[in-house]
């Protein structure tokens, strides 16, 4: 932390407490007349609530992100809404009612302090996240790295007993809270019943819910603020899906998504009117995932395929750590683009998200100042045409004349010279799909090969990794080694 400016906002932050705090009423009021918002409170270490200016949260803000950015690993792990009023709790215990110096020595035990009153309430959460993946009947659980896909109806046997007795679980949980209960007024209290019947209905209400998706994706999550353990869970639950999609293709993985980023319900009705002015209601039903044939489980969990091996290992790395290797994250942003293509509805999009996709696998750093975006498409086109010319066995010259073709879809449909209701753009997304996945399966072979999860690599070396496919395009064994991308600057 930088004790200036600490020191800086510190003091501004304790001066607007207690400034705030001597306040009347009626010049709080007529400060809201003037400038009508939502207020602002931390809690006083005693109890009670303090007021503070939009000015001194926005300063309180700043200061806990600049506590969490020192370390990496704290920063993985806290909710910032959570942990930014414990902070300004700790300030006002330390700098007001202990009379302490506002000095850097004493405000980073009063962060860590504050950090470590969130850490307490942080526990190692299982989450069980409902998705639509293939649609088999002979599905059986599989596990892409640390992630857990578990079929819905086993999944359902194993909780069976444990949803049942869910209500008298939510009785018990009801009975504690109204035991710790501090107010004087019961009246209004919910009774036990109460919250076994609620616990009732949260059962039913789930068990339908899932009911409507084929799999069940079961996440563990280390120890972290709640919120970011839900999130962490959803991104793994993602990624897992990601790579399912990159494994198996597009064309047969295109409705597969966890629950929460399903447009669309399972089982819907329609309402609307005839030209004869009566009402016609009809009732939908889509299909749960994408249907496949064979051997899809042994693809996911071949232990002979190099693709799948590497697709595991990186997986596992990008999600245990806060700060993935600068390959491992550069492959998954790619990967997540084209997940998200995967299942894009609309044409048009797909293939920019594709493209998206391409670039982030060949792309290195933004462009220097003044660098026409002709000559970086240049260096795109060049570098994808080399991962797919070798991921096919095709030369040089075909190779790039298939992505300057995609390029120029990609770019017609932003720039507007190609019509988005072109009849044309569902088999060029087709086709873009099915170069995109090509080359971000080749891209993870030079990935391994100049050092997937070497923490010094960057965007220098990989530039020279490309020059030497260049200049061997076609050849074969062309992917440069570790040695041959160049020395760690680092």
């Amino acid at each position: 932390m930088n004790p200036k400016t600490s020191r800086v906002a510190v003091n501004f932050i304790l001066e607007a407490i207690v400034k705030a705090a001597r306040r009347t009423i009626d010049q709080i009021r007529e400060d809201f007349k003037s400038d009508p918002h939502i207020p602002i409170y931390i809690h006083h270490p005693d109890g009670g609530k303090l007021m503070i200016s939009r000015e001194a949260h926005k300063r309180l803000v700043e200061l806990a992100k600049q506590f969490l950015e020192d370390d990496p690993s704290k920063k993985d792990v806290t909710d910032l809404d959570k942990f930014v009023p414990l902070v300004g709790t700790e300030l006002v215990r330390t700098f007001i009612l202990e009379d302490a110096k506002v000095t850097i020595e004493n405000i980073e035990p009063a962060l860590a302090k504050a950090y470590e009153i969130l850490t307490a309430k942080h526990e190692a959460i299982t989450h069980y996240i409902p998705c639509a993946a293939m649609s088999s009947d002979e599905a059986k659980r599989f596990k892409i790295g640390p992630v857990e896909f578990v079929p819905q109806k086993e999944f359902f046997d194993e909780l069976a007993e444990e949803l049942e007795n869910y209500p008298e679980l939510a009785a018990k949980r009801g009975a504690e809270a109204l035991a710790a209960w501090q107010g004087a007024d019961r009246s209004r209290l919910r009774s036990i019943d109460d919250f076994r019947r609620e616990g009732q209905k949260f059962a039913e209400a789930v068990k339908s819910y899932y009911e409507q998706f084929s799999w069940v994706v079961v996440v563990q999550v280390p120890p972290c603020s709640k919120s970011v353990s839900q999130r962490k869970a959803a991104f793994a639950a993602r990624g897992a899906l990601n790579i399912i999609k990159l494994l198996l293709g597009a064309s047969a993985s295109d409705r597969m998504c966890i629950a929460e980023d399903s447009a669309d319900p399972l089982r819907f009705q329609r309402l609307a009117r005839g030209e004869d002015g009566e009402l016609q209601i009809s009732g939908h039903w889509r299909l749960n995932g994408n249907p496949v044939k064979g051997h899809w489980d042994d693809l996911l969990q071949s232990e002979g395929r190099r693709d799948v091996v590497a697709l595991n290992r990186l997986f596992e790395i990008v999600v245990g750590s806060p700060r993935p290797p600068y390959l491992c994250e550069k492959f998954f942003r790619a990967l997540s683009w084209f997940g998200d293509a995967v299942t894009e509805p609309s044409p048009g999009p797909r293939i920019v998200k594709f493209v998206s996709a391409i670039e982030s696998i060949v792309g290195t750093g933004k462009a220097a100042a003044g660098e026409e975006e002709v000559k970086v498409t240049t260096v795109v086109v060049s570098r994808a045409s080399c991962l797919y010319g070798d991921a096919m066995g095709i030369d040089r010259k075909a190779a790039e004349k298939k992505m300057n073709e995609i390029y120029n879809w990609r770019s017609g449909l932003v720039h507007g010279s190609l019509s988005f209701f072109d009849e044309s753009l569902a088999r060029k997304a087709s086709e873009t799909a099915d170069v995109t996945r090509m080359i971000l399966l080749m891209g993870l072979s030079l990935y391994e090969c100049v050092g997937l999860d070497d923490a010094s690599f960057n965007d220098e070396r990989l530039k020279q990794a490309y020059v030497i496919i260049a200049n061997q395009a076609g050849e074969k064994g062309a992917l440069p080694s570790a040695d041959e991308a160049g020395p760690s600057e680092a």
